[in-house]
């Protein structure tokens, strides 16, 4: 009996699974940023042509290939090698669409584009993909992702990969936070809970920070009450005054 009474309180205070809110959060919340707010991007200039060794997710690999490049600038005298594939077909084309993705990099916050050197953009594919430093983008998604509000999501998302996750995807006080939750925010992130479960949840804390009348009730509620661990590392560690456009 002892024995039985000591299991059924443990159940009550350990951290418990339960059903992940959803599948993925880049496409829930397409308003969190969206084409109306401001961006820091300012200027566009063609650079030259490169050989290139890049990621191109259709290979799941580094390939050595032409790149036509531009250099953006941003309202925070940072400086992004905007490097579009050469099959894009002429230089026209490929600047016309890197100005569409260095206008959306320039709504995330600074803080998400600070580490960030180079963007490369793929004429096909429907990949997104980042690295320390750099964003990897194929243009193949484009259009459902015009359609879908979700490229600026996408960006903060990526920006997660770029610029934080090297210094807090392992940091104790994130993994604390992961244990003492209830589970994750979606699936994606229970599936990889070592490299995408900050991207995934920060998503939603730079909605939930920033306009948090762009959420929806039931998604607050899920999120507080799935991650709230999580969230109170986030608000400590990036506070409102840290998601700013310009610092």
């Amino acid at each position: 009996m002892v024995r039985l009474v000591f299991c059924f309180v443990f159940s009550l205070l350990a951290p418990q699974t339960v059903a992940q809110p959803y599948s993925g959060t880049t496409f829930i919340a397409p308003e969190i940023l969206t084409a109306d707010d401001p961006t820091t991007y300012l200027g566009i200039r063609y650079a030259g042509t490169f050989t290139v060794d890049h990621f191109d997710a259709r290979r799941d690999g580094y390939v050595d290939a032409e790149f036509f490049r531009f250099v953006t600038r941003f309202a925070d005298g940072q400086l992004i090698n905007m490097d579009m594939n050469a099959a894009f077909g002429s230089t026209e084309t490929a600047e016309e669409v890197a100005v569409i993705y260095a206008e959306a990099f320039g709504r995330i916050p600074q803080i998400l584009r600070e580490d960030v050197r180079t963007i490369i953009v793929h004429e096909a594919g429907d990949e997104w993909y980042a690295l320390p430093g750099e964003i990897t983008v194929h243009f193949g998604s484009y259009k459902l992702d015009l359609e879908e509000g979700v490229i600026e999501e996408s960006m903060i998302h990526e920006g997660v990969h770029a610029s934080l996750d090297r210094l807090y995807d392992n940091a104790p006080g994130w993994r604390a936070a992961q244990r003492n939750d209830w589970g994750f925010i979606s699936n994606y992130a229970e599936e990889n809970p070592r490299t995408e479960d900050l991207a995934e949840t920060f998503t939603l804390y730079v909605g939930l920070t920033l306009y948090p009348e762009r959420l929806s009730p039931g998604m607050k509620m899920a999120m507080k009450k799935t991650v709230p661990h999580r969230l109170e590392y986030l608000r400590r560690t990036f506070p409102p005054s840290e998601l700013t456009l310009l610092r």
